[in-house]
């Protein structure tokens, strides 16, 4: 059945991908890393992390994981921020992230 072996072909890729991605950041991590999980794990108020359009997403998510592994967590948006009543307190952290695109070239 050709369509059985397409859908087959393609999870394969579609996870052998994955698989690349995973090893690709597995190789980036760096004492970078241990000093941003130590700073989290320091916390003893909320987190805040903040992004916009594709980094509120990636944000927002962030925010749900560690909210639900026993950090409390809050996604924001760092426009609703500029006001100043985003609730933060002395011992809360915050984080926003941003992803610069790639120059085009033609």
């Amino acid at each position: 059945m050709p369509v059985n072996d397409d859908i087959l072909r393609v999870a394969h890729e579609r996870i052998a991908a994955a698989a690349a991605a995973v090893d690709a950041v597995s190789e980036s991590i760096d004492d970078t890393f241990v000093g941003i999980a130590s700073l989290i794990l320091g916390c003893r108020g909320k987190l805040f992390i903040g992004g916009s359009g594709t980094s509120g997403t990636v944000a927002r998510r962030m925010a749900h994981i560690l909210s639900v592994t026993g950090t409390p967590s809050i996604a924001f948006s760092p426009m609703d921020s500029l006001h100043g009543a985003s609730g933060r307190s002395p011992h809360t952290m915050s984080s926003c992230s941003s992803r610069r695109a790639a120059p085009r070239t033609r």
